[in-house]
């Protein structure tokens, strides 16, 4: 029916966000740039991924989740790697 259709597309589309975007992607960008704001975040992978929509980005919000923290500032939310996360990929705090 067209509620399976739609179930199997999204299960498609998650599974390809999967294959493009992987959590180590999200690690090294954060270690590289200290912290990100989200939405920052958010345009470097739209900016590189093929394709993304609301599956890419609820993949990614998931790992982001994960694997930072966020630093609430006065000018937005910033993105931080979690100190367990830098113990898991053997990163230092530059």
């Amino acid at each position: 029916s067209a509620r399976r259709t739609v179930a199997a597309r999204n299960a498609a589309a998650a599974a390809q966000a999967q294959r493009l975007l992987s959590e180590r992607d999200v690690v090294m960008l954060l270690h590289e740039k200290g912290a990100l704001a989200l939405p920052q975040l958010i345009k470097h992978f739209k900016e590189v991924l093929p394709s993304f929509g609301a599956e890419e980005k609820k993949y990614l919000q998931d790992i982001i989740k994960k694997v930072a923290k966020l630093d609430k500032r006065a000018d937005g939310s910033y993105a931080v790697l979690k100190d367990t996360t830098m113990h898991e990929y053997g990163l230092r705090r530059p």
